[in-house]
């Protein structure tokens, strides 16, 4: 039963992320989420990732792009020098690797139905800073 209610708000917290994504004449309110009792892994992350939906759906993707979620995805990326050539190191190797720690933390595919939520959890995590950063990318280049 707790797995089931952990994988009902893992998707609750995915379509708030999806609508954010889409067009709409009017903005709607997001159905309240549903009563969880989730364990400890997964209700931290929990919270992180809502936060982060909450400021999406707000407009304040630099907020987002700047909350504690984003800083635990890259608490072990590393900037090296200034050099141009850096840059791209940046985009093809340090981001990835500092993703991939993120999501595989003991450095194993472990299988087990917690595993798979946490890291369920994880992903959409991810994908809500990456669609903070386009959005605030559109929003700051494009829409002002």
């Amino acid at each position: 039963m707790a797995q089931q209610q952990e994988i009902e708000a893992l998707r609750h917290l995915e379509l708030r992320l999806l609508r954010c994504t889409l067009p709409s004449d009017h903005p709607s309110q997001p159905p309240p989420p549903p009563l969880l009792t989730l364990s400890s892994p997964c209700s931290l992350l929990h919270s992180l990732l809502n936060a982060v939906v909450l400021l999406i759906e707000s407009g304040n993707y630099l907020q987002a792009l700047s909350s504690s979620a984003s800083q635990s995805l890259f608490a072990n990326l590393k900037f090296v020098s200034p050099e141009s050539e850096s840059a791209s190191r940046f985009y093809s190797d340090s981001l990835l690797e500092c993703v991939d720690s993120f999501l595989n933390v003991n450095g194993s595919e472990n299988l087990e139905p917690e595993s798979m939520e946490l890291k369920g959890y994880k992903v959409l995590l991810v994908m809500a800073i990456g669609v903070s950063a386009l959005l605030a990318f559109i929003q700051c280049n494009i829409t002002g």
